[in-house]
């Protein structure tokens, strides 16, 4: 399955920023894990 995800974050603090990252990661982890195809990560931050 073709997979599109969106993370985003709400401020510009430190820990805001690390937690788009470790968003990022998760889906990257999640499709990979699953066997489905991650085509587009949308992120907002």
């Amino acid at each position: 399955m073709n997979i599109t995800a969106y993370c985003r974050v709400s401020t510009d603090k430190q820990d805001q920023l690390n937690s788009l990252e470790t968003q990022k990661k998760f889906f990257s982890e999640y499709t990979q894990r699953t066997g489905n195809t991650l085509v587009r990560l949308y992120a907002d931050g």
